[in-house]
């Protein structure tokens, strides 16, 4: 194969991307970096291991299963005409959320139009929101964190399938820059797509009227998930907002308890330091928390 024919394989698209970034491995990794491994006590690596591979572990595994869950496929409560079958089918696909998984990093991402059925990135979109902002609250209950960001941009798959080009540049300066603290940003160009969809006039027209009426219905539930933060004012994904697909039932009550606490706790173990960065983000965490409904 010459150059020429590689090149010709890769299709540039535009992603939507969300970029995680799991805090506190470092400090953790400085107990035992370097220390010859059989000078240190297990019981120090058992917490090293504790505080970092298993958050790291945790937060795969719960991404992919939201995810699942959020893909489930419910039958329709009022009968669907057998001329709208097809085409209410098709708005039932939701097109395929992909990860890779860098160390403490991972991507969710979501290669758009590639269905032929905006209506399908949409429905993709808000499982990101809901698989992302849901493992944020369960991850703060098992006492650890991770910030994120999410945006829109170009990019293309290599040929192992990894998302590479400028949206991974931008959505890993966004996370790195502007997260700051356990949180979700959303990137200016991610929020105008999504605005332009929930006022019904997508930058790519939608194929029919019902595809068009589908996108704007979910983008316009997407749209409430977003918050201005109140600490600074930035766009984050409100994961404890009114509008979030969280039920308000004991699993949710207890693990939002427990989120509390571990905010507490936090806070409490910093006070010492003093001026302390970490102390700093964990009451910007708490004045969310305290802005928004309790769950408690």
């Amino acid at each position: 194969m010459n150059e020429d024919e590689m090149k010709d394989q890769y299709l540039w698209g535009e992603y939507v991307v969300a970029s995680i970034d799991v805090l506190g491995q470092e400090c953790q990794f400085d107990r035992i970096r370097d220390l010859v491994i059989v000078d240190i006590p297990q019981e120090t690596l058992d917490d090293v291991a504790h505080k970092t591979v298993r958050p790291v572990e945790f937060v795969r595994d719960k991404l992919e299963e939201l995810f699942l869950w959020s893909q489930k496929v419910v039958e329709p409560k009022i009968a669907v005409a057998e001329a709208d079958r097809a085409e209410y089918d098709q708005a039932r696909v939701t097109t395929p959320i992909k990860f890779q998984f860098y160390s403490d990093s991972i991507l969710a991402y979501v290669a758009l139009r590639t269905t032929g059925y905006q209506w399908n990135d949409l429905s993709a979109v808000r499982d990101v929101f809901i698989s992302v902002g849901g493992t944020l609250l369960m991850l703060l209950a098992e006492n650890a964190s991770f910030r994120a960001a999410i945006e829109f941009g170009t990019g293309t798959d290599l040929e192992n399938g990894d998302l590479y080009g400028p949206i991974r540049a931008e959505v890993y300066k966004l996370e790195d820059k502007k997260a700051d603290y356990p949180r979700i940003i959303i990137g200016n160009r991610f929020y105008e797509y999504l605005k332009l969809f929930s006022e019904g006039r997508p930058r790519i027209p939608c194929r029919t009227e019902t595809e068009l009426r589908g996108s704007k219905n979910v983008a316009a539930m997407c749209m409430k998930m977003i918050a201005s933060d109140p600490n600074d004012g930035m766009r984050i994904l409100d994961y404890l907002g009114g509008d979030f697909i969280l039920k308000n039932d004991s699993t949710v009550r207890e693990t939002y308890g427990s989120a509390r606490d571990y905010i507490k706790q936090m806070l409490q173990e910093r006070n010492s330091f003093g001026n302390d960065k970490v102390s700093g983000k964990f009451w910007k965490l708490r004045n969310y928390f305290d802005s928004r409904p309790s769950r408690g």
